[in-house]
């Protein structure tokens, strides 16, 4: 006979409560801080060896090549072309590509370092809301992870400004559906939560308007490129289905834990 007592429900709370009991040490915003630094340091020292001997890595080569063309597919040799993407994934690689091809992919890391510090502070309130902390080592945890897929992608891009978005969430709806939409502007998923959001807010113009606001840029841009968004729907979509994004996300890496108090600090 098993002499296992049956799991109450006290006991099943606790497994689910299970990632908020960290250490002490690790709640405090100066351990968060260290964490993130240690983190994306290695990271950074990498890219940087990477770029002092002229090359990037995985994705970012052809990030690379896009931007020492001026995004222009015509004169591309070969290799996919720019218009793959959603318009506004031409900024950020346009940002990194602003000192020349030899920095890129250490300035494409910084960025996403940068963004990324963007997210944790605004999920923790700046270290303020020591409630959140656990939520962001979730973060950095899956950061680490991911590896590479966080830092050598559009992926890596997007997913903290989705974060951002998420924290912002109910409270501020324009806010919210203003950076989902720049998001989705740059990768198609973060469409899926701006839906969500749509569907949980009073305030449902807000974020229409806000989705309308940041398309009309998006095109206006896309319009100065001499290239409309409607001309590479078509190939953006089969290029999507093709790379199966969506398992390989850094959101859906990132798990239930940070996404919940990035929602629950907008109710």
């Amino acid at each position: 006979m098993s002499t296992h007592k049956p799991l109450t429900q006290q006991d099943r709370l606790n497994v689910l409560d299970r990632p908020r009991n960290l250490p002490g040490w690790l709640t405090s915003p100066r351990a968060l801080l260290a964490g993130f630094v240690v983190l994306h340091l290695v990271f950074l020292i990498f890219a940087l060896i990477v770029s002092l001997n002229g090359n990037a890595f995985s994705d970012t080569n052809i990030y690379r090549d896009w931007t020492r063309i001026g995004f222009d597919q015509d004169a591309l040799d070969g290799g996919p072309s720019p218009w793959v993407y959603p318009v506004l994934a031409l900024l950020p690689m346009a940002l990194a590509g602003i000192a020349g091809p030899a920095p890129f992919f250490f300035l494409w890391v910084l960025i996403t370092t940068l963004l990324n510090a963007w997210a944790v502070l605004k999920l923790t309130d700046r270290g303020r809301n020591t409630q959140a902390i656990p939520a962001a080592w979730w973060w950095l945890g899956f950061t680490f992870l991911m590896g590479w897929l966080g830092f050598a992608r559009v992926d890596g891009v997007t997913a903290p400004i989705v974060l951002v978005a998420l924290a912002y969430g109910v409270a501020h709806p324009f806010i919210a559906s203003t950076l989902l939409s720049i998001a989705t502007w740059m990768k198609v998923w973060p469409a899926a939560i701006v839906l969500a959001l749509f569907t949980v807010v009073r305030q449902r113009v807000q974020v229409v308007v806000a989705g309308l606001i940041v398309s009309a840029v998006a095109a206006g841009i896309a319009a100065a490129m001499g290239a409309l968004p409607c001309s590479s729907t078509s190939s953006r979509s089969r290029a999507t289905v093709a790379c199966s994004w969506k398992p390989r996300s850094p959101l859906r890496g990132c798990g239930p834990p940070c996404w919940a108090w990035a929602a629950r600090r907008c109710t």
